[in-house]
């Protein structure tokens, strides 16, 4: 049962796991008491004008009481846990107002870089930050947690392996693999990797290659773009670093 009228339950929390007749002594005006199916105790609780009965064990409540409880203006929930169990939910069962924060809210925006994000955590102590899309809605939220170890992006440098030639930003990335025919520059990794450098006209005869070695065949779309890439680096094999891997590779992706 729940009157018409929004209530805002400001009494104090009783359990009342007692005789009828000593519940006048814990219970007063406005309070909210979590007892069990004893009629006789549901009925002691509405006699000190308490504001919620709730009821556990899922027991029903007797019309009795039920009628009581409506011309008193006393709500009534039933909770399908025990005693005890209500009892620690309902301390923890609070309104999500009494906490949040409701101005000067601090949020980002899916487009932030972390490094603008960290600054933003260095000048401010909220526990969490909310993200927002281009419509300000909220997708999820950030914490300084996720800042400490952030996973990084898993790169494969094909083509060229050195910092100045690459990606913006590859040095916060992690490094899995290099494969290339250039010469070897300046690049650094945090662990042993897969690094494949071959003299060859094209670093699409290794990939190829790779394919071969490992009995996979390409599909038409693949070998297509793998030849059309030896063709164009190697000017039709023109150039000076073509190799004779280059037209085996390009014979056997046609």
């Amino acid at each position: 049962y729940k009157r018409e009228d929004k209530q805002k339950f400001t009494g104090n929390l009783v359990v009342a796991a007692m005789e009828a007749k000593d519940i006048k002594n814990y219970i007063k005006e406005g309070d909210i008491v979590i007892l069990g199916n004893r009629d006789d105790v549901q009925e002691a609780a509405l006699d000190c004008k308490a504001h919620l009965l709730v009821v556990t064990g899922s027991h029903k409540v007797s019309d009795k009481i039920l009628n009581k409880a409506k011309d008193l203006g006393c709500s009534i929930l039933i909770s399908e846990e025990d005693t005890f169990t209500t009892s620690v939910l309902i301390t923890q069962s609070i309104p999500v107002s009494y906490i949040m924060t409701s101005s000067d809210i601090m949020s980002f925006k899916l487009s932030d870089f972390v490094e603008d994000v960290k600054e933003v955590m260095l000048k401010t102590r909220f526990r969490s930050y909310p993200v927002v899309d281009h419509n300000n809605k909220i997708v999820g939220a950030i914490s300084r947690y996720h800042l400490i170890s952030p996973k990084k992006k898993k790169v494969i440098l094909v083509d060229h392996n050195e910092m100045g030639q690459s990606v913006p930003g590859l040095e916060e990335a992690e490094i899995m693999e290099i494969i290339d025919h250039h010469r070897i520059g300046g690049v650094n990794t945090a662990s042993p990797i897969f690094f494949r450098n071959q003299p060859v006209g094209s670093t699409s005869t290794i990939i190829a290659n790779m394919f071969f070695e490992n009995n996979i065949t390409p599909s038409k779309e693949i070998a297509g773009v793998l030849s059309s890439a030896i063709i164009s680096d190697t000017l039709l094999f023109k150039s000076p670093t073509s190799t004779e891997l280059d037209k085996k590779i390009l014979d056997k992706l046609a």
